[in-house]
Parts: structure tokens; C-alpha cells; sequence
């Protein structure tokens, strides 16, 4: 459908303001769908991840660059935690303000059948004093295992190396626990024996 949308993405620790402008599929779940597709890449900004995820997305000079627009997304900040608001153009009413990442899963239902059931839903995970440091869905939760400097390739290392004392490596499985607390299908004997008691889920 050629329901168009602008993106607009404010990051306090950018300069200015960044809108980005895509021609069809700006109602709620197709915009839900394109910022999910940005969440699945982990380099660069939300920006640069939202243009470069999404065939068709185009930079423009702001929400009232394009008369023809139906919808206007704002998000403020830097990652999945920030706020996005919502508007419909036509009658001005804001349908959705809170986190991005709740945003997402709002939609998940409809997202899942546009992509064969490729999708799970974005979880926030917190590690040490920040509120969420990190959100992640299933498969990117494992990959932060197990990728090559994940959570348990460090602690094999470590382990054959005979230091596991130091309070990085205790850091590690305090955040490997925490992982697996979220998401406890990724479950494993070898974490279990890292983590060292029972996990509740």
C-alpha cells in the first residue's frame, strides 16, 4: 500500500535532526516492520541502520518535507530504549508513545506473517547500573553468546587459561546469567556450569 510516512530520529548525541521519508507501508505495523528490520543490524546509528534496512527510505528535510504524508514517527534517542511517538496526520492524533522496542513487539503478530514467522520479540536486559543496556530477540541473543567475542568463547579461554577469578570474568557470567534469564531456551550444561546455580526463569 502507498501509505506514506516520515522518520524522523532526534539523538542527543548528534548534531540536529535526521527524517527519513519512505513512499508505502507507513501505518502502525509497516512502520513497526521497518524499524524491526533496523533492530537486526548491530553498526551505526539508528539512522544509518533505519535507511540502510529498509529498501525505498530516503533522507529528507523533515516531517513537513512532503505534503502527501499520512503518518510521522519520532524517535528520541539513541537506541532501542528511546521514545517514539506516533502521529496520524489527517485528524493530528498521537496512537502510540513509549519505548521503540515495545512499539515493535506491539506488532509482532502482523511483522511474523509479512516475514514467514521471522520474528521475535526484542527484549530489554539490564547490566550493571544503566536501565537497559542492551535489547536483544532470541537468535541475536545467541550470537551474543556465541559469536567470536561472546560471553562463553571468553569464558572457554579464561577457563583453559585457569583464571576465573578476576572480576571480569565474574562480570561476564553475571551478564551471561542475565542473558539466559531472558531468554532461557539458550540454556546449555556448559552455561550452566559457568553460571555455577540455578537460573530462575
Amino acid at each position: 500500500m502507498s501509505t506514506r510516512a516520515t522518520y524522523e530520529f532526534n539523538n542527543p548525541h548528534m548534531r540536529g535532526k535526521y527524517t527519513v521519508y519512505i513512499h508505502h507501508d507507513g501505518y502502525p505495523s509497516g512502520a513497526a516492520s521497518y524499524f524491526y528490520s533496523m533492530a537486526l543490524l548491530d553498526k551505526g546509528g539508528l539512522v544509518e541502520r533505519f535507511i540502510r534496512a529498509n529498501e525505498g527510505a530516503s533522507l529528507t528535510t523533515g516531517h513537513d518535507g512532503h505534503s502527501d504524508t499520512e503518518y510521522q514517527y519520532t524517535v528520541n534517542g539513541c537506541n532501542l530504549t528511546a521514545n517514539i511517538s506516533g502521529r496520524r496526520v489527517k485528524d493530528g492524533m498521537y496512537f502510540f508513545s513509549g519505548p521503540l522496542w515495545e512499539f515493535i513487539n506491539e506488532h509482532g503478530k502482523t511483522i511474523s506473517e509479512w516475514r514467514d514467522g521471522d520474528f521475535f520479540p526484542l527484549r530489554p536486559i539490564q547490566f550493571g547500573q544503566s536501565p537497559s543496556d542492551i535489547i536483544l530477540n532470541e537468535p541475536l541473543a545467541l550470537a551474543y553468546i556465541e559469536q567470536d567475542y561472546g560471553y562463553m568463547k571468553r569464558l572457554r579461554v579464561w577457563k583453559g587459561k585457569g583464571n576465573t577469578e578476576s572480576w571480569y570474568v565474574k562480570e561476564t557470567i553475571d551478564n551471561l546469567r542475565k542473558v539466559v534469564e531472558a531468554f532461557p531456551s539458550l540454556m546449555t550444561d556448559e552455561i550452566q556450569e559457568f553460571i555455577g546455580e540455578k537460573v530462575e526463569v
